[in-house]
């Protein structure tokens, strides 16, 4: 099992009178006690091009705008956010311009990155392993509206923005969610990209076609594991191996899938999920979760793929992004399995 979850709603709450006391002099570099290890900044760090700050979450969980639920585990969880500036406005005592910086809160507590986390399947996963006690760092290319308002809500976890096609932007989400909270035990890869393409229709799967789906789909998750393996690699010093879960398809494992370039890049990371369990074992355990059709407002109008399920799948519907975030989970808490692409389509597959 990992750590034990977090109940440091007074700890918290004394490091949040100290910066209120030390007011506008707080500089970088000032070392409080091992225990608590927080670092803060009163002018902007360029490397970070969103402004942000820390607040304490005070307010119990509210609903998600995204899942429409609020998870039990949220409530009355206190804990360090990256939110705008302006929403300090009402702890007037500390300047507008903090900026949450390198390694601010060492935590104890286990530390899950969480790529395309502000919706859908991603956000599903963060929730679980939040209730499952994790620290998180959420992600997006593009919605961090969406990323903020999650954070918020979850307590312990913060957001950073990147473009996974883009290499540097690779290095930068890794490096900036280490430094969060000063560790990383676990990534998960649910960022991907898909074209719809009937499988007939060779030539609209252009080479531009494939190599975006190819960057997006493989290359980004092996760069991601590539950048966070020393970080993984600690996790095992601490007792537990590091873990990768790589969310693919089922389209990876039959001939099936929006798009013969989706289905191949699926395929493609199934191999790299056991390339990776072989060759980062003992202290990095590598699996990936192959969903079928997951009911999201992205599959709402698949009729045709909806009413399969209900016919054909022995589970007689569709997964929920609350399924696939089951599994997920199920392969963090493992301490020993490794190399093994879940299956989660329902038992489609066996018809």
């Amino acid at each position: 099992m990992w750590g034990t979850p977090r109940h440091e709603a007074d700890f918290h709450y004394t490091v949040l009178c100290c910066l209120v006391a030390i007011g506008s002099t707080i500089t970088c570099g000032r070392t409080p006690p091992e225990a608590a290890r927080l670092a803060v900044a009163a002018s902007p760090v360029r490397s970070l091009p969103r402004s942000a700050t820390l607040r304490r979450s005070t307010q119990q969980s509210r609903s998600s705008t995204i899942e429409g639920r609020t998870p039990d585990s949220v409530r009355h969880r206190s804990a360090f956010t990256v939110i705008p500036s302006k929403a300090m406005s009402t702890i007037s005592a500390i300047p507008k311009t903090l900026h949450f910086i390198s390694a601010s809160v060492k935590t104890p507590s286990p530390v899950a990155l969480v790529t395309g986390s502000t919706s859908g399947i991603g956000a599903a996963i963060a929730r679980r392993l939040s209730k499952a006690g994790f620290s998180i760092v959420l992600h997006s290319r593009s919605s961090a509206a969406a990323g903020h308002a999650l954070a918020r809500e979850l307590g312990a976890a913060a957001y950073v923005r990147a473009d996974l096609a883009d290499d540097a932007d690779r290095v930068k989400l890794i490096r900036e969610a280490i430094a969060v909270w000063g560790r990383l035990d676990v990534l998960v890869n649910n960022a991907g990209i898909s074209r719809v393409i009937p499988h007939a229709d060779l030539a609209a799967a252009t080479p531009d076609v494939w190599q975006e789906l190819h960057e997006v789909n493989v290359v980004a998750p092996f760069r991601l594991i590539t950048e966070a393996q020393s970080a993984l690699r600690e996790a095992a010093t601490r007792g537990k191996p590091g873990c990768v879960v790589n969310v693919s398809s089922h389209a990876g494992v039959r001939p099936k899938g929006a798009s013969i370039p989706y289905a191949a890049t699926k395929a493609a990371l199934n191999h790299v999920t056991r390339l990776l369990a072989v060759s980062l074992a003992p202290d990095i355990r590598v699996n990936a979760v192959a969903p079928g059709l997951v009911d999201t407002p992205l599959t709402a109008e698949w009729t045709q793929a909806q009413q399969l399920w209900k016919e054909r799948a022995p589970m007689r519907r569709a997964a929920s992004p609350e399924d696939i975030a089951q599994a997920v989970a199920f392969l963090v808490d493992s301490d020993y399995l490794t190399g093994e692409i879940l299956l989660s389509d329902g038992g489609l597959n066996l018809t």
